[in-house]
């Protein structure tokens, strides 16, 4: 969607701009922000990134590529936080579909993986500490990891 479908709306929108069809150069603003803000969720860099809680760091996605059994609040953040384009708190959405939390109800299971203890969402890394963990296999000390965000 962001280069295929955008982008040729993009190049109609441009050849319209051309020739001075009325609203053009506004649609063809609004696309190209669009574009740009769905390219940074493809990259997946932080705070546009997918963390899922109960994945071990070095497992973490690098880019946007959902894992369906993540869940969708997982899967949608990028999304919500991508920037508002219409309703306030929507992100990129028409209506807030979900209403995204820092911290889930209740705790993480016992014997859990690097983030024992609580359900924390808003955890945000850089696509160069992911590489860090997938080619060293760095095991990261927690503090670190929420002063990334």
């Amino acid at each position: 969607m962001t280069y295929a479908y955008l982008g040729n709306w993009i190049q109609q929108q441009s050849d319209d701009a051309k020739v001075d069809k009325p609203g053009a150069a506004e649609r063809l603003g609004a696309a190209r922000a669009l574009q740009t803000k769905l390219a940074a969720i493809l990259e997946g860099d932080a705070p546009l990134d997918i963390f899922v809680r109960w994945k071990p760091l070095k497992d973490q996605t690098q880019g946007w590529h959902p894992d369906l059994n993540a869940g969708i609040r997982q899967n949608i953040r990028p999304f919500l936080l991508a920037g508002d384009v219409g309703k306030k708190g929507a992100g990129l959405f028409r209506t807030v579909s979900l209403a995204l939390k820092d911290k889930d109800r209740g705790t993480e299971p016992t014997g859990g993986k690097d983030l024992v203890g609580n359900r924390w969402n808003d955890v945000h890394l850089t696509l160069a500490t992911k590489r860090k963990f997938i080619t060293h296999n760095f095991k990261l000390p927690i503090l670190e990891i929420y002063l990334i965000k």
